[in-house]
């Protein structure tokens, strides 16, 4: 008759799966959250940027903030610092700067996979302009 079918790689591919898949998973879940955080950091850096123009042209910090938030899509944007142009006798040399801070949160469990606590990472960017006089 004929030999009997061979089962000693029997679970095997089981295996394979079971060690190749919270790798497989870590890398999806970091490309994910990793793109979104370039993201929301890009948007955050041209906010600021927004922001200290707005305010290098004699804008006020509400104005500005509103603008910030416009571009940043998220209300949560909120200014940490800021220094305006002077009130008269603005020159090159003095400049308008803005720090923005927003809080960025997780969309896949990559930080419990990796063992870290916590689900959101504050992200800041600060925009510089020089002042016109």
């Amino acid at each position: 008759m004929g030999r009997p079918p061979d089962h000693d790689d029997r679970g095997a591919a089981a295996i394979e799966l079971a060690i190749i898949l919270p790798i497989l998973l870590v890398m999806i879940f970091g490309i994910i959250d990793f793109g979104r955080i370039i993201n929301t950091q890009m948007a955050l850096t041209e906010a600021s940027r927004e922001a200290a123009r707005a305010y290098a042209f004699g804008q006020t910090p509400a104005n500005s903030l509103s603008r910030a938030q416009l571009i940043t899509g998220d209300s949560t944007t909120a200014i940490d610092s800021s220094v305006p142009c002077p009130a008269a006798g603005a020159t090159a040399a003095n400049t308008a700067s803005v720090t923005l801070r927003q809080t960025y949160t997780y969309i896949t469990p990559i930080m419990a996979l990796l063992g870290t606590a916590g689900s959101t990472r504050t992200l800041k960017s600060t925009g510089v302009m020089a002042c016109v006089g």
